[in-house]
C-alpha cells in the first residue's frame, strides 16, 4: 500500500460556483499527503461553467453530453481512475476533503473499505439507525 496511487472522482452537474474550491481543497489535502494521486471530474452534462473550471485545475476532466446521473457518473470515473485507491467527494462542498486523510489510512492498517457518512454524530429525527451503524 506504500506505493499506492489515489484516484479522487468528483461527480458535477451544475456546480461553476463550488468545483473550483473542492479541486483547490482536495490538490491541497493530497499534496500534504504525499501519495501519488490524479483527480478525475465528471461534468454530468453540465449547462453552465463547470466544465470551464474544473479544465484549469491539475485535473482530468470527463464529460457526458447530457445529464445522466450521479451513478452514471461515478461509474465513468471509476473506470478511468489509474489508483488502487478510489476516495469520491461531491461537486457541491457537501464532502470535505479534510477527511480524504482519515478515510485512506486505515486502508494502510489492514483494512479492505472504508465508507464515510456526513450524517455519523449527528443523529436526529431525519437520521436512521442505519446511517449510524
Amino acid at each position: 500500500m506504500q506505493n499506492s496511487v489515489v484516484s479522487v472522482v468528483i461527480p458535477a452537474y451544475n456546480e461553476e460556483k463550488t468545483i473550483g474550491n473542492v479541486i483547490e481543497e482536495t490538490i491541497q489535502i493530497m499534496d500534504a499527503i504525499g501519495l501519488p494521486y490524479e483527480i478525475i471530474v465528471v461534468d454530468d452534462g453540465s449547462s453552465d461553467r463547470t466544465k470551464e473550471i474544473a479544465s484549469r485545475y491539475k485535473a482530468t476532466v470527463l464529460s457526458n453530453e447530457k445529464n445522466r446521473g450521479k451513478g452514471y457518473a461515478l461509474r465513468k470515473g471509476f473506470q478511468h481512475a489509474q489508483g488502487d485507491i478510489i476516495v469520491t467527494i461531491d461537486a457541491d462542498g457537501a464532502h470535505n476533503p479534510k477527511e480524504i486523510p482519515s478515510l485512506i489510512n486505515p486502508l494502510f492498517n489492514g483494512t479492505d473499505i472504508v465508507a464515510g457518512s456526513r450524517f455519523l454524530g449527528r443523529r436526529n429525527e431525519h437520521t436512521s439507525k442505519l446511517h449510524i451503524l
